[in-house]
């Protein structure tokens, strides 16, 4: 006697197996996957983290400095 399967059921299968796949693959460890990458130059540029190679620019230097040290403070959440 033939089984049959219904498209839910295979939905649901093919997601467990592509869940079980991906538990297995270094996407699911990124601290080991980072781990096992080759060392990074010193004078790399992160483009990933929003870094600026030629650092801050006066006038955003200066608007830092009229703030007056309150520039990293958030307001209360109450």
């Amino acid at each position: 006697m033939p089984t049959t399967m219904s498209r839910r059921t295979f939905a649901g299968r093919l997601g467990l197996a592509a869940g079980a796949t991906l538990l297995e693959t270094p996407l699911a460890r990124p601290a080991e996957a980072a781990a096992a990458r080759e060392p990074r130059p010193a004078d790399a540029i992160r483009l990933n983290a929003n870094e600026n190679p030629y650092g801050p620019s006066p006038r955003a230097l200066e608007a830092y400095r009229q703030a007056g040290g309150v520039a990293s403070r958030y307001p209360d959440t109450l």
